[in-house]
């Protein structure tokens, strides 16, 4: 047996009373676990502790040569007070979560990965005025630990941000991959964690820009559907 702690990524309802659920893990990476009795009647602790976000303490079979493993129990780690009551915070949260599942796969061990997740899901339900632009600067800070970060060599020169080859160039208005420059200094504040006051349109438009850039360099990475959702509460 094992004592882990997981964020939940995914859930899916298994047979009558079981869950299966792929959680992000500080020992494992990304793991599947099936966890039984969930909606046993009388059994509503289970039900409100396996919900999407939620970062668990639990205890589970764990065998090397399987794919899925039992959980055994499991508690809160972390009590959410305002994710899964606030409509905005949620749906960054449904917007976090698929970016996760996407673009995260390995089933190892990744300290700074888990230690990123934990911290911005908890800085989310916590932070009491929530920033416009927090999903996009999670968007940009995941790239740092799934290994596809972008170069930051912007300069009055290198003012367009290459899609393909990860930088910034000269803009090249026949390349189809050079980003417009008002565009790549937007990305640019966002890769040095520098402060940008953004309207919403310019938002639309970067988080578009983001979620292409993870389609190229992620493989099978699909097509995402939060985005919308989201774009829909904003107005």
């Amino acid at each position: 047996m094992l004592q882990l702690e997981g964020i939940v990524m995914r859930l899916v309802r298994y047979k009558e009373s079981s869950l299966i659920l792929d959680m992000y893990t500080d020992k494992l990476g990304m793991q599947s676990f099936v966890m039984n009795g969930v909606f046993s009647r009388g059994n509503q602790r289970l039900a409100a502790l396996f919900q999407l976000s939620n970062i668990l303490d639990f205890v589970c079979y764990y065998h090397e040569n399987k794919t899925l493993h039992r959980i055994k129990e499991a508690r809160s780690s972390i009590i959410y007070q305002h994710i899964h009551s606030d409509i905005v915070r949620s749906a960054v949260t449904s917007f976090m979560l698929e970016l996760c599942r996407k673009s995260i796969h390995e089933k190892q061990s990744n300290p700074e990965l888990f230690t990123f997740l934990k911290t911005s899901f908890v800085y989310l339900d916590r932070i009491e005025k929530l920033e416009f632009d927090f999903h996009l600067r999670f968007s940009v800070e995941l790239l740092q630990y799934i290994g596809f970060s972008p170069q930051t060599n912007y300069n009055v020169r290198n003012n367009s941000f290459d899609l393909e080859n990860s930088d910034f160039v000269p803009y090249n208005s026949q390349n189809k991959f050079h980003i417009l420059p008002e565009y790549s200094f937007v990305f640019y504040q966002l890769l040095t964690a520098q402060k940008a006051e953004l309207k919403l349109d310019t938002r639309r438009k970067i988080m578009d820009l983001i979620i292409l850039y993870y389609k190229m360099h992620i493989d099978q990475f699909g097509e995402m559907k939060s985005p919308e959702i989201y774009k829909t509460i904003f107005g």
